[in-house]
């Protein structure tokens, strides 16, 4: 990533691990659906974080980085008690 935006880079760190401990779910544990709905949280902080960045409206920024926020807070704690 070239941009110097830390949260971009944050969120997209984060994604990573999260596919990674998907992976791991499926392959070791054969927990398919807990690992597709960890997928999909994890993966849309950053999606909502972009969408809320390339938004229009500074208000749609500011509630799209507030819920990723909200996920985020959530997610982490998640990923760290696989961790």
């Amino acid at each position: 990533m070239k941009e110097d935006n830390v949260i971009l880079q944050k969120t997209y760190a984060f994604a990573v691990r999260i596919v990674r401990l998907s992976q791991y779910l499926i392959k070791e544990k054969h927990a398919f659906q807990l690992a597709d709905q960890i997928r999909r949280s994890g993966t849309s902080i950053g999606a909502n974080y972009g969408r809320g960045r390339w938004g229009i409206i500074t208000q749609g920024f500011c509630y799209e980085s507030r819920h990723c926020l909200q996920r985020g807070t959530g997610d982490t704690l998640l990923a760290q008690a696989f961790a």
